[in-house]
């Protein structure tokens, strides 16, 4: 009837006035979001890279090496950051550049981390966390603690754009001192203890090097002297605090800080882990540290059920800790793929591709010439057995 249909046409009218209201409102929600002086931590436009979180309002926390904030901006000619930043160090990174080495303290502070940019220019920002979490063990020389980021900053008329779709391919690095970009920068002497914070530089490790050559999006949960069941600095052979009990953690300092694995599932993990187990007596015995292992590897497939990743397990290098470990490492690895899951692997590292003391910084850690070499060797490797060709 013609009653009826007036009816529908009101009904539409009524939703479409509805609809331009709502886009009204999210189009001034954006605007005041990137015109205002600080664009809120949760906003859409930003985007982080490894383990963050976000579960208060206005601000953002994490501690994990190798963490990132990247925001895509234009129209605008200088970019600051809000942050408590823990006495950690940052690479300022414009379009892949390195433009500034930030160096961040423990009380709320606004950086510049850039300017002079070209207005109708789009540049891509990154904000890259050098540095390792907190450990009890180095604190007095590594006092990191957790990164509250509050948000960017950019001078009038600047605007943020949508991210691009992010890469499809994932990694997982779960490890050590190895993996976190210790003593990189340092010189192979002891005067690098005086200022090891400053030689930690996660950006030049071998993880991500190789993570960047398969433009694969990546996380890192790596944290210096801890072990697989004994840690490098430990008066009994088995440790009440050995790296798989971070395993779970968004903060790697705090306990009650539990990560969701369904938020970011990897195509692999990858772990380099077991040279901090036999770098001081007493060491674990052979059963105690296979146990361990595969304990590991369980509640690192488990949390990730249905979508189980590749494990990758790497062992070797040239010193001798690095070494010892390899037999048990092969062994659960074996172990863990005939009873429990076959797609787990063990890649053993050839320690003759490393030269002494060249390729060595800080306390006998590969420096950026040796993460490259690491990274040449297993970048083969890796691709045969994620079949990313």
């Amino acid at each position: 009837s013609s009653s009826s249909a007036a009816s529908d046409v009101y009904k539409r009218q009524k939703g479409n006035r509805k609809m331009r209201s709502h886009l009204i409102l999210f189009a001034l929600f954006v605007f005041l979001l990137i015109e205002g002086k600080l664009i809120d931590p949760q906003s859409p436009f930003i985007l982080y890279r490894g383990r963050v979180d976000r579960s208060q309002p206005n601000v953002v926390n994490f501690d994990w090496p190798c963490t990132s904030i990247s925001i895509y901006v234009t129209n605008a000619t200088s970019v600051s950051a809000t942050l408590i930043g823990g006495w950690n160090y940052f690479n300022v990174i414009v379009n892949g550049t390195i433009v500034d080495n930030l160096y961040t303290s423990d009380t709320k502070q606004t950086y510049q981390l850039v300017k002079g940019l070209d207005p109708v220019k789009t540049y891509e920002l990154v904000l890259f966390k050098k540095t390792e979490a907190s450990t009890v063990i180095f604190s007095i020389v590594l006092t990191f603690d957790v990164v509250q980021f509050f948000g960017f900053q950019l001078d009038d008329g600047g605007m943020l754009l949508t991210p691009p779709i992010q890469p499809s391919r994932r990694i997982e690095w779960f490890g050590d001192s190895d993996s976190n970009g210790f003593g990189i920068d340092g010189p192979d002497t002891w005067t690098c203890l005086f200022d090891l914070a400053m030689y930690e530089n996660c950006y030049e490790g071998y993880a991500s090097i190789i993570a960047s050559r398969f433009n694969a999006d990546y996380h890192i949960e790596a944290w210096s002297t801890k072990g697989v069941v004994h840690n490098a600095v430990s008066f009994y052979p088995m440790s009440s605090d050995p790296m798989p009990i971070y395993w779970n953690r968004t903060i790697a300092s705090s306990s009650s800080s539990i990560w969701n694995f369904t938020l970011w599932v990897p195509d692999l993990v990858i772990v380099l882990l077991g040279s901090n187990d036999y770098y001081n007596d007493p060491y674990p015995t052979d059963e105690e540290f296979i146990d361990g292992y595969l304990s590991m590897l369980s509640n690192i497939v488990k949390s990730y059920v249905p979508s189980k990743p590749k494990i990758i397990n790497v062992c070797g290098g040239h010193i001798e800790s690095d070494e010892i470990p390899c037999k048990n490492v092969l062994n659960a690895s074996t172990k863990f793929k005939t009873l429990s899951y076959t797609e787990t692997y063990f890649v053993p590292i050839n320690g003759s591709i490393f030269q002494y003391p060249e390729d060595y910084g800080c306390e006998d850690h590969r420096n950026r010439q040796g993460q490259k070499k690491l990274a040449d060797y297993l970048y083969p490797i890796i691709k045969e057995i994620a079949n990313w060709y």
